[in-house]
């Protein structure tokens, strides 16, 4: 997260994994009517009544939240008080990892296989709960970084083993209206499906609104008032500006949608193009995600490819050392049409360049 704030920006910018940024222009009059007045003690109830209906759950078990960052922390303080180990998906993102240092917890990395789609090792969680002492299972859902998709099935069966052993379940879901959007689903979470799962989103990623900071818990009502209690230490309420551009944000969801879908469609169709013509990467089917995961040729890593990008081709990807897979890359399919062109067509040159070099 330290080098994703501070790294120094190029000109095609590979590095964002969000939709592009909306502007005030786009949302009219947005601060019309704004007030500084808190607009409740846990989230403006408007807010919390929109983020329900939408998701399908009681008002109740919604906490608006400043991003999802927040959310999961708070899910991960409501988590520790069942154990001393979490085990957590890998790859990863790294800043998760951060949160349960912090909360001095002890990591297990299940692996999400690297096959075509990344599943989950079922047989690897399904031993690690039965060793005892597992406060929750931490997942991403689309996967962050390879973008792919837990099934509802899938999540539901997970959830299950958690509740039999009195583990919770987190899923950040931050990613997943992406895939719903895409397919012309309604948006769902797992926290309307179970009792022992705490979900995380905000309207950051998919939306573009990631500087409005607008995020979400979504629990079961018992789960919900530890939330509130782990809220209590850390916030003292959310920022009044923030709740009312989320409500104008609910407004134009139906112009937000139809932004994502543009965005996507164009870059897949940019970078699918890219992929038949090199050959020297593998790419994985898309779930949904503006992003990509793409693994690299032999003896090539993330940050060698990366450092020449940024150095000779002002085109900047993120390495996949911080998923803990220097053999992968992500990238953003974001960028407009023309700039992706370009971009993608560095990485090729970059990849020729390293491929030439002799080896030390």
């Amino acid at each position: 997260m330290g080098w994703a704030k501070t790294h120094k920006k190029v000109r095609y910018e590979l590095t964002l994994s969000d939709a592009p940024h909306v502007t005030f222009a786009e949302f009219g009059d947005a601060l019309g009517g704004a007030t500084l007045e808190f607009g409740g003690p846990y989230g403006h109830p408007q807010l919390i009544d929109l983020i329900a209906s939408r998701y399908g759950v009681e008002p109740g078990c919604v906490l608006p939240t400043s991003g999802t960052s927040l959310a999961n922390a708070i899910a991960m303080g409501v988590a520790m008080r069942r154990g001393h180990r979490v085990l957590m998906e890998h790859p990863v993102y790294h800043p998760l990892l951060r949160v349960c240092e912090l909360f001095g917890l002890e990591v297990t990395g299940i692996a999400r296989l690297a096959d075509w789609t990344w599943k989950l090792d079922l047989d690897a969680l399904r031993h690690e709960l039965s060793q005892g002492d597992v406060a929750c299972v931490f997942l991403t859902n689309l996967h962050n970084p390879s973008g792919q998709y837990l099934d509802r099935s899938s999540l539901v069966e997970i959830a299950e083993q958690c509740e039999e052993l009195g583990v919770l379940l987190i899923i950040d879901e931050v990613y997943l209206d992406g895939r719903c959007i895409v397919n012309r689903k309604r948006p769902w979470t797992i926290g309307a499906l179970t009792g022992n799962v705490l979900a995380t989103s905000s309207l950051t990623k998919v939306y573009g609104l990631s500087g409005l900071r607008a995020g979400w818990l979504i629990a079961s009502l018992p789960l919900m008032e530890e939330a509130k209690e782990v809220v209590d230490a850390l916030n003292v309420c959310d920022s009044p500006i923030t709740s009312h551009l989320a409500l104008r944000a609910f407004e134009r969801m139906e112009n937000l949608e139809q932004r994502y879908q543009a965005v996507h469609a164009s870059g897949q169709s940019v970078f699918r193009e890219w992929v038949k013509a090199e050959p020297r990467i593998e790419a994985y089917p898309n779930a949904g995600a503006i992003f990509e995961w793409i693994k690299l040729p032999a003896n090539v890593t993330g940050f060698a490819l990366n450092e020449l990008l940024t150095s000779e081709f002002e085109t900047q990807v993120t390495p996949g050392e911080f998923f803990q897979s220097p053999d992968h890359v992500r990238l953003t399919t974001a960028l407009n049409e023309a700039d992706m062109r370009v971009a993608l067509q560095r990485i090729s040159q970059a990849l020729t360049r390293l491929q030439a070099k002799p080896a030390d």
